[in-house]
């Protein structure tokens, strides 16, 4: 399973990859720090998996998730905030997200949802 990370921290995405490559069904950990170059990996790699922040500036990430699912309408997008309220969480989930984590508390719980995902 390929995953795509799009994060625009440096050091979220060094972390993630950290976590995730410890599973045993990641082929291979892909990222990308803008929703253009996701787009442009996601055309070619095909991702099982992406996770995204939503914290993109001038809320792009709806904009992005929803052109994810255009050409990856199999991926399985994990959303992850810095604290999103409730209603965005509703929002993204309408949005095609299956996931929806907190980076600053729920941080070590993406793996096992990635894991989970696998089976």
């Amino acid at each position: 399973m390929e995953v795509l990370i799009i994060d625009s921290s440096a050091d979220i995405i060094k972390r993630l990859k950290e976590l995730v490559a410890e599973l045993d069904s990641i082929k291979a950990i892909h990222d990308a720090v803008t929703c253009k170059e996701a787009i442009e990996k996601i055309r070619v790699i095909k991702p099982a998996i992406v996770l995204i922040d939503i914290n993109f500036p001038n809320n792009k990430s709806l904009e992005c998730i929803t052109e994810i699912k255009t050409y990856q309408k199999e991926a399985t997008i994990i959303a992850m905030s810095n604290g999103a309220l409730p209603m965005d969480e509703i929002q993204y989930r309408l949005h095609g997200v299956t996931h929806f984590f907190d980076k600053y508390h729920e941080f070590e719980k993406i793996p096992a949802a990635i894991q989970s995902l696998a089976k």
